[in-house]
């Protein structure tokens, strides 16, 4: 027989908001909540990758702004003070580097390749830089220099772990319905995919857009109010994906490493498309690896790649008839080099 367990306050997500409102109501003597967390680990975007050589940022993380093109730069700076989007707030937060550039790249006696490769560069990371809403851009609060952190991002989930015990939440506990205007009581009743119920006074509610997106109409009964329903569906949301790629050693010396990646030519095969999305790599502090982002439609075309497709296996253990040995490998490695030129129209 089914039966609801009874918490003042249940927390739906277990993500760096989940968290910092369990530590909230814990620290503050309120014992009686719940988090539900659907993964199997506390975090949410938040996941750090370490072994001996690497901690990597396979979630979110900050990243370095090293600055590029001063002009470029001085317009990203621009953007960050209050009120100076306000005449673009029916239009979009692109539209803002489409006319100030167009002003500035004049005294810059750019030809129109170059104008268009600035362009391209600016707009990467933001996916449609125009379905950005100028009024959010413009509401938001620059704290300063972004930094990375040093001993991983998942340090702050270890922090706020602190402060409560493992009784305090519960994982792989994905929530399936949540009754939040009950007839007979002030409170919601919350169903999970394990047929668990808990009563509730209170949701805090920390889960992502996106899946607020996924559960608008389904999820909430009743359904949550139209204005907010109306807003979710019509919301977009961006894409973003991140390349690695590691040595045993720093070939780039203790100095930090940025490279920017200017396309002023934009005749790559159709199934190479997606690397014009790479414009910046840059290495992280601590270990050999250099990262690289991929977003907006790029890395939606990334993501369709076949690995057969983007990664190539060379090596002498790759060879039918010579692993093992050292010209196996040499033609392992003629084998799929030649294989890429093929594929690029190099007929060999």
């Amino acid at each position: 027989k089914e039966r609801s367990i009874r918490k003042k306050v249940a927390i739906i997500g277990g993500g760096s908001s989940g968290l910092s409102a369990l530590k909230t109501f814990v620290t503050n003597k309120c014992d009686d909540v719940i988090l539900l967390e659907a993964q199997d680990r506390l975090g949410g975007r938040i996941q750090t990758f370490r072994n001996a050589f690497v901690v990597r940022e396979d979630g979110s993380e900050i990243k370095n702004d090293y600055c590029v093109f001063e002009t470029v730069q001085s317009l990203i700076d621009e953007t960050d003070e209050n009120g100076i989007l306000e005449p673009l707030y029916d239009v979009g937060y692109g539209e803002y580097f489409v006319r100030r550039f167009k002003e500035v790249a004049s005294t810059q006696e750019l030809d129109q390749k170059e104008y268009k490769a600035w362009m391209h560069y600016m707009e990467q990371g933001t996916g449609n830089w125009n379905d950005i809403s100028a009024r959010d851009a413009d509401l938001f609060n620059d704290y300063g220099e972004d930094i990375e952190w040093k001993s991983g991002y998942d340090t702050l989930v270890n922090y706020f772990s602190k402060f409560f015990q493992s009784s305090f939440y519960l994982l792989n506990t994905p929530v399936t319905k949540i009754f939040w205007d009950l007839e007979d009581t002030d409170g919601a009743l919350i169903k999970t995919n394990n047929n668990e119920w808990f009563l509730v006074d209170k949701v805090v509610v920390t889960v992502s857009v996106g899946c607020l997106k996924n559960w608008r109409n389904s999820v909430f009964v009743p359904p949550i109010p139209d204005p907010l329903r109306s807003a979710l569906q019509n919301m977009e949301l961006g894409n973003s994906n991140k390349i690695f790629c590691g040595w045993p050693q720093k070939w780039w010396g203790n100095r930090p490493l940025s490279i920017n990646i200017l396309w002023n030519e934009f005749n790559l095969p159709k199934d190479k498309e997606w690397l014009y999305g790479i414009v910046e790599i840059f290495s992280t502090k601590e270990d050999s690896m250099l990262r690289a982002f991929v977003s907006g439609e790029y890395s939606l075309l990334m993501e369709k790649k076949d690995e057969s497709e983007v990664i190539h296996w060379a090596g002498e253990h790759t060879h039918d008839s010579r692993y093992g040995t050292v010209d196996g490998a040499v033609e392992a490695g003629f084998r799929e080099a030649n294989r890429i030129l093929n594929e690029n129209g190099v007929i060999l």
